[in-house]
């Protein structure tokens, strides 16, 4: 429906409705990387690998008699390999973080009230919560004024 485009002509029905590649890269991915990424959210990798190794399952079924058919050994080969591409997505994978929230800023908290830390911390929540009403504001009169074009 929508599609990028430089500056539309109006049609009887009303203005058209237009949107730079940037809003729809920004719709379709991350639509709050923008509000979020002030300093105030990063990406940490949250996967930590099983023991055993790549691909190891948790449990071994190598010994069970229905496991010595061609069938059973094949499906056990097949799952070690889907373990292996999970690890390696997992490993990939990222989560947001609050910068003022660090392992060490969270540990210092913990400890005791934190004092600085715990400054910090809440000063980037208010913050972020505050570019978020506004997002929410301006994402709120964006869709009023389309809702009549669609």
């Amino acid at each position: 429906l929508v599609q990028p485009a430089e500056p539309a002509a109006a049609t009887s029905e009303g203005a058209a409705m237009r949107a730079t590649a940037s809003e729809l890269e920004a719709l379709c991915g991350a639509p709050l990387r923008d509000v979020a990424s002030s300093a105030v959210v990063t990406q940490r990798p949250k996967f930590v690998a099983a023991e055993g190794g790549a691909g190891a399952l948790p449990f071994d079924l190598s010994h069970h008699p229905a496991s010595r058919s061609d069938l059973a050994r094949s499906t056990l080969r097949r799952l070690q390999r889907d373990m292996r591409t999970y690890e390696l997505q997992k490993e990939a994978a990222e989560e947001p973080r609050l910068h003022a929230l660090s392992e060490d800023a969270i540990a210092a908290i913990a400890r005791g009230g934190g004092g600085d830390e715990a400054a910090r911390a809440e000063k980037a929540i208010v913050a972020l919560r505050a570019a978020l009403a506004q997002q929410l504001k301006d994402d709120t009169a964006a869709v009023a004024a389309a809702a009549p074009q669609i």
